[in-house]
């Protein structure tokens, strides 16, 4: 993907979920997916599947890909992306985020009502 290519992807957890914080959630614009069942048991070609995208169409993810590249790789420190997240940039804020989450989570939970203390009081 850094160099461009359009990548082809045959499991979800091999980038979609591996790297969700880093790739948009519209697979489609930059990739593409092959089930990894199909091809086992001889389904699907990888060859014929990657021949049917109109050229038209690899160019549009390919344009896409490019805009990710800067999502993907480290940028030197020594240098300012003042308009651009490096993937420091986009592994910190999901880890923010998901911090947040976490803390409205405990702040809206009503901890005198948990079924585990329920159990404990009532005996």
């Amino acid at each position: 993907m850094v160099a461009g290519c359009v990548p082809v992807f045959f499991h979800p957890a091999s980038a979609y979920l591996q790297y969700r914080w880093h790739l948009p959630g519209d697979h489609a614009r930059y990739s593409v997916f092959i089930p990894e069942d199909a091809v086992r048991v001889g389904n699907v070609s990888i060859e014929d599947t990657l021949r049917r995208i109109p050229g038209a169409a690899v160019r549009r993810m390919q344009e896409e890909v490019i805009t990710l590249v800067p999502r993907l790789v480290y940028a030197d420190p020594r240098y300012s992306l003042d308009t651009v997240k490096d993937a420091f940039d986009v592994a910190v804020e999901g880890v923010l985020e998901k911090v947040a989450e976490s803390m409205r989570k405990v702040e809206t939970t009503d901890h005198r009502r948990s079924s585990w203390l329920d159990k404990i009081w009532s005996e």
